[in-house]
């Protein structure tokens, strides 16, 4: 109770597994528990809380950040429109924050402003010990902020950014095929067990 850690999730409305990723299922199932990716908090009630993506923790000097909390912050200043927090590698402490941070059109703030209220408001090591200001930040396909870009720009990339990419790739190759072959079937293109593929990003009917 009370403790932070990752939110494993069983039930007949999980799914068994990834098609053909024997490695995905090592890495994702234990025991038939799916791991989230959330990290997660329980009380003395029973209710849970999601406190941020397990993903993005990162370590300085022996103590877990969790990022959502230091955005939260960071969003309590009125001239931030929005911001992401990473975890950038440090020869003293393993790692340590860095915000990055767009500013609201017509507004201004700076680094010293931006430490001084981490400062009345966070821990030491949860401060960030850096500030990058840009004009927006990056977004996935569904709108939210895309942190392995970010990573990838301030040299921070994590395993699991390469992982993400790949499973992307792969889902977003599947639904093409399925459209693709949805559209065949309807132009009457498909008999029997004819399959649609992809060929370097192009649909072609395979005939049997």
């Amino acid at each position: 109770v009370g403790e932070l850690g990752e939110l494993w999730v069983r039930g007949p409305n999980i799914t068994p597994g990834y098609w053909n990723r024997p490695d995905a299922n090592k890495s994702s199932f234990t025991d038939g528990w799916l791991h989230t990716g959330d990290a997660a908090r329980i009380d003395d009630e029973g209710f849970y809380y999601i406190v941020d993506r397990w993903k993005d923790m990162y370590i300085s000097g022996g103590e877990n950040v969790y990022p959502a909390e230091v955005e939260n912050v960071l969003h309590q200043l009125a001239a931030i429109a929005e911001a992401a927090v990473i975890g950038i590698p440090s020869e003293q402490w393993g790692e340590t924050g860095m915000a990055i941070v767009a500013v609201k059109p017509g507004h201004s703030i700076t680094e010293a402003e931006i430490h001084a209220h981490c400062e009345k408001n966070l821990a030491r090591f949860k401060r960030p010990r850096q500030i990058q200001f840009i004009e927006a930040l990056p977004r996935n396909a569904t709108g939210k902020i895309h942190k392995p870009t970010l990573r990838a720009s301030f040299g921070a990339t994590k395993p699991t950014d390469e992982a993400a990419a790949e499973f992307r790739r792969l889902t977003e190759t599947g639904l093409r095929q399925r459209k693709a072959a949805g559209l065949a079937q309807a132009a009457g293109l498909l008999r029997g067990g004819d399959k649609v593929v992809l060929d370097e990003g192009q649909a072609r009917v395979v005939l049997t």
